[in-house]
């Protein structure tokens, strides 16, 4: 009775489960019996869940994880996607001494992340929707460098002890939508040759500036924030004397009050000295609400009264068309991934019941006609998938999409292949033993 209540529990709170696959698992702390990973029969553990996912075919695999509070470590690998029951209720505590490693197309949703030296570290394509990422004892979110997409939306990034959001080196941003408030450094911290979007979010009270951001050879939106009440500036334009690479910062719509410095900050900490016109030739900024802060508007270091219309249109740039481009096509790629990743499992199953069956089994019952026809139609599928997925290779902005979906591709031909083998011998079995299969049919 409790374990057809838990599931019930699940599909209730995850209404698509009624259409959860083979590849998909489990997790509930508080189940008793046996652990087989399903909703009836749950692991006990995230870290196992990972570890059986682990074992399946490359692509997508996605983690159910009831409420309750995990004190575990564990990495996630590629391609897993962890969703948790209830954001408030469904914890994973790490800890004190380690960070929650994300390797690439990953994607965690519905979850609390309380503790580690950074409670997330990515270091590939992600996607952080709808979590609390609170009380670790540096960064909450650390971004090392890198060349991947980094999606972070409608998530609270509180009570950190050191930077919110570190971004580092090379790395693709979109920001959207979240609460990053109380950290003990800066909201977001932004570096160097960053690509992307900051939009929709609300950055207050924290210990440094509300967004820090190194400006050389980074392309980066912000607009329409609320940035408000933090201990230094708004939004501080930072370069270093190493970084001559003038930037596109686009700074619009947004409101900036009550922040301990100015509302708009341009400067070139360690002792560097930039030219004039080099922050000028930066930053662009358009229609901000900027009042009430401590110290003025906008520093007058930034020297914003030079740029001449020739220099702002140097500064624009289609990277928020690109940016949403791109988050747009690693959404897709991840839908695309669990089409093919349903017909593999599928496959994968049918063969197995095929190549187990005993030898009385094949004489006197046969192979089953249904079985051949579902790798049939899984071969058919996923020829159509490989073609619609082949179409795109050519049009992703992101490397690392292009080289999952070529695996994705590999893998789909070679089941493919297998398959065809396997209805080959399946239907010459059943010809040879076409006699038996007839007789048997008489008794059944």
């Amino acid at each position: 009775m409790k374990n057809i209540f838990l599931a019930s529990l699940f599909i209730l709170t995850f209404p698509f489960l009624a259409k959860a696959e083979g590849f998909d698992f489990y997790v509930d702390k508080n189940h008793a019996g046996q652990e087989l990973g399903t909703i009836e029969k749950p692991f006990r553990t995230i870290a196992k869940a990972i570890s059986k996912a682990e074992q399946n075919r490359p692509g997508l695999r996605r983690i159910f994880v009831g409420d309750g509070e995990y004190a575990e470590n564990f990495i996630l690998s590629p391609s897993i996607k962890l969703i948790g029951q209830n954001k408030d209720n469904t914890i994973i505590k790490i800890s004190e001494s380690s960070s929650l490693d994300m390797q690439g197309n990953n994607i965690v949703e519905n979850l609390t992340f309380s503790g580690g030296v950074s409670a997330l570290t990515i270091h590939g394509a992600a996607t952080i929707k709808n979590c609390i990422i609170k009380n670790a004892r540096k960064k909450g979110v650390d971004l090392p460098e890198g060349n991947s997409l980094v999606k972070i939306s409608n998530s609270s990034i509180v009570e950190n002890g050191g930077k919110g959001v570190y971004v580092q080196k090379g790395r693709t941003i979109l920001l959207e939508n979240n609460v990053v408030a109380n950290n003990r450094g800066e909201g977001f911290d932004i570096r160097q040759n960053i690509f992307g979007v900051v939009t929709g979010n609300e950055i207050t009270s924290n210990t440094e500036s509300g967004i820090e951001i190194l400006t050389s050879a980074s392309d980066v939106v912000i607009r329409n924030n609320v940035i408000k009440n933090n201990l230094a500036n708004g939004i501080a334009n930072q370069s270093y004397p190493d970084m001559p690479d003038l930037g596109k910062i686009n700074i619009r719509d947004n409101i900036l009050t009550g922040n301990g410095k100015y509302g708009i900050y341009c400067g070139a900490p360690s002792g560097g000295v930039k030219t004039k016109t080099f922050f000028s030739e930066s930053i662009f900024l358009d229609s901000n609400e900027n009042v009430g802060n401590i110290g003025k508007p906008v520093s007058g270091s930034c020297h914003l009264e030079r740029q001449t219309s020739e220099f702002i249109q140097k500064i624009s740039s289609d990277i928020e068309k690109s940016t949403i481009l791109q988050s747009d096509q690693q959404g897709f790629f991840y839908d695309i991934e669990n089409d093919f990743d349903s017909h593999l499992a599928s496959s994968e199953k049918v063969a197995q019941e095929i190549e187990s069956m005993s030898l009385f089994k094949k004489i006197f019952f046969g192979i089953s006609v249904q079985k051949i026809d579902l790798l049939y139609s899984n071969n058919l599928q996923l020829s159509t998938l490989i073609a619609k997925a082949t179409s795109l290779l050519d049009e992703y902005e992101s490397d690392e999409l292009r080289d999952s979906t070529s695996l994705l591709i590999k893998s789909s031909n070679e089941t493919i292949a297998f398959n065809d083998a396997l209805i080959g011998k399946s239907e010459k079995t059943n010809i040879i033993l076409w006699l038996p299969i007839k007789i048997a049919g008489i008794f059944r």
